[in-house]
């Protein structure tokens, strides 16, 4: 399957991710304590709908870049890709639409390119919002 291509060409990183409430409990009491924390979590209503193709095409790009891919087997994952993002059909109520824009909900591949996108969120925007944080010492 094409999602398990993906996953092992290109192993996300799941610095954020939290499997279980044990871990976050585990997770949470290895950060100091400092006086009234506060913590964040964050949900996305109607996520698949919401994610870019565009910018998912751009990102497993720069990834297979940075995981050193064959540039041939680099070509065969964009082309997929950008196949399976523009062939958004899913079916409701008995009826079948096409997905304009975004990932189509059902869609087997959908779950793994929202993941590669918030991912790269995670790493790069929330990480220099956490890092601008911590440098200029502004914990609320």
């Amino acid at each position: 399957m094409f999602t398990d291509m993906l996953k092992s060409y290109i192993p996300l990183p799941n610095v954020y991710n939290v499997q279980n409430s044990i871990q976050l409990m585990r997770d949470l009491s290895d950060i100091p304590f400092v006086p009234s924390p506060k913590i964040a979590s964050l949900d996305i209503s109607d996520m698949y709908t919401n994610i870019p193709t565009k910018d998912v095409i751009n990102i497993i790009s720069n990834l297979c870049e940075t995981h050193n891919i064959d540039k041939a087997l680099t070509k065969d994952i964009l082309t997929v890709t950008r196949l399976i993002v523009t062939q958004n059909y899913f079916c409701f109520k008995g009826k079948t639409y096409v997905q304009k824009k975004f990932l189509a909900m059902g869609a087997p591949t959908s779950s793994i390119f929202s993941e590669i996108y918030l991912q790269f969120l995670e790493n790069t925007k929330i990480y220099d919002i956490l890092h601008k944080t911590r440098v200029e010492g502004d914990f609320r």
